[in-house]
C-alpha cells in the first residue's frame, strides 16, 4: 500500500496525517493557516478581512496582490515540506507516494504545483465527491473547486460509529 500523507490547510492551523497501509500513524498541527493570508491581503491592500476573503474566493486576485499571494504560497509550501521531514525523522517511514491537499487553503490557486515542486512528490487536491452523482442544482464547477474544503464534513457524514 502506498505511503499517503494527507494536509488539512484551515482557518487558523494546518494538520498533517501520515497514512501507511490506510492507517493514520502521525498527526501534527501547525500554527500556520489561511487567516494570516487574509490579514495580509487586508494590511497590503488597506481592505477588511471580510473583503480580503471575499478576494481569495474569487481565486484570482488582482495583480497587485499576485505577489502577496506568491510569497504566501511558497511559505505555504516550505512549511509543508518542513512537516514531511519532520514526520521522516520522527517515524520510520522514508518515502511519501503522494500528497493529497485539503481545507480552505488546497484551494489556493498554484499551491498544489508548488508542494509537489518543493517536495518532490506527486501532489493532489482531495476530491471527496468524486464520482458521485451530484444533484442538478448542484454546480458541478464550484463543486469541483470546493470539494476539498469539504474533506473532513464528508468523512464525517459516510462515517460508521
Amino acid at each position: 500500500a502506498p505511503n499517503e500523507i494527507l494536509i488539512d490547510l484551515g482557518h487558523e492551523f494546518t494538520n498533517i496525517f501520515a497514512i501507511h497501509q490506510g492507517r493514520c500513524i502521525f498527526t501534527r498541527e501547525q500554527n500556520l493557516g489561511m487567516k494570516a493570508l487574509v490579514e495580509e491581503i487586508s494590511r497590503y491592500a488597506g481592505i477588511s478581512t471580510t473583503e480580503a476573503e471575499n478576494v481569495l474566493a474569487q481565486g484570482s486576485p488582482a495583480e497587485n496582490l499576485q505577489q502577496v499571494m506568491a510569497q504566501f504560497r511558497s511559505e505555504t509550501a516550505n512549511e509543508i515540506n518542513r512537516m514531511i521531514q519532520h514526520f521522516f525523522a520522527d517515524s520510520s517511514m522514508n518515502r511519501v507516494h503522494r500528497i493529497w491537499l485539503s481545507g480552505g487553503g488546497s484551494v489556493m490557486q498554484g499551491l498544489v504545483q508548488e508542494v509537489a515542486e518543493m517536495t518532490g512528490v506527486p501532489t493532489y487536491k482531495a476530491e471527496p465527491f468524486g464520482g458521485f452523482e451530484l444533484p442538478k442544482h448542484l454546480d458541478p464547477l464550484f463543486v469541483q473547486k470546493m470539494g476539498p474544503t469539504f474533506l473532513t464534513a464528508f468523512g464525517l457524514a459516510i462515517r460508521e460509529d
